[in-house]
């Protein structure tokens, strides 16, 4: 028997997506018919209402996968036969159902990857003092591009005016971090291989402090599903 592996975090990361599901489920369509020439030309609102709510099924089996540690099964996806079928009674190419079908998995983990990444970033940054790692190479720009690019598909889903201040929210987190992680990297670079940092330094970081707060609000936002907003991210 196939062994499960769950765990704290990617049980918070289930409840974020059941949490947005709606949401998700509205931000993915709209990929979908900007994508999809033949999804763009759909006009019939009963079509649109069983696309999303195909897109909201496919959500919940990705969720109860991700809760129960183990791969999605066939069985799990029976629920995609009768919206195929309307799809294909309808003239749907197959090539465009599939297209559609991977830009709903797109959608669902660039609302979770772009904090995730960002907290990678910081902890990479944060062994330059933890540790007195020297910095070698271009790793810290490349943390720095490859989440900026990641940042900015993040925003094309961005569709509602909730969805925009919140893009701006993790835009300010981003910077900030942006400024945090080039100033240790360069006071790193700038001392030589004897002297060291304090090993306090992290505990007393009143910047780092802000920027985890912030991205721990965010995390909290993201999972009840409505906007607000925190002093932290400004």
């Amino acid at each position: 028997m196939e062994a499960l592996i769950t765990s704290p975090g990617l049980e918070r990361v289930a409840a974020m997506l059941t949490a947005r599901r709606d949401e998700l489920a509205a931000a993915t369509l709209s990929a979908i018919q900007a994508e999809c020439p033949a999804y763009a030309a759909i006009d019939d609102p009963v079509i649109l209402a069983d696309v999303q709510q195909h897109v909201a099924e496919n959500h919940d089996a990705l969720c109860a996968s991700i809760v129960s540690g183990r791969p999605v099964a066939s069985g799990d996806l029976a629920f995609i036969r009768p919206h195929a079928a309307l799809r294909a009674r309808r003239g749907l190419p197959v090539a465009d159902f599939l297209h559609a079908f991977r830009v709903g998995h797109r959608v669902i983990w660039e609302a979770i990857a772009e904090l995730a990444e960002m907290r990678e970033w910081r902890g990479a940054v944060g062994t330059i003092l933890s540790y007195n790692v020297p910095v070698v190479g271009s790793w810290p720009q490349d943390y720095h591009d490859h989440v900026e690019a990641n940042l900015a598909q993040v925003g094309v889903a961005a569709n509602t005016a909730a969805d925009q201040e919140a893009m701006q929210l993790l835009r300010n987190e981003f910077s900030n971090q942006t400024t945090w992680a080039s100033e240790v990297v360069g006071t790193r670079q700038s001392m030589n291989a004897t002297n060291t940092v304090r090993p306090d330094t992290l505990q007393n970081d009143t910047a780092l402090a802000k920027i985890t707060n912030c991205s721990r609000f965010l995390n909290s936002m993201f999972i009840s599903g409505s906007f607000s907003d925190d002093a932290s991210c400004h």
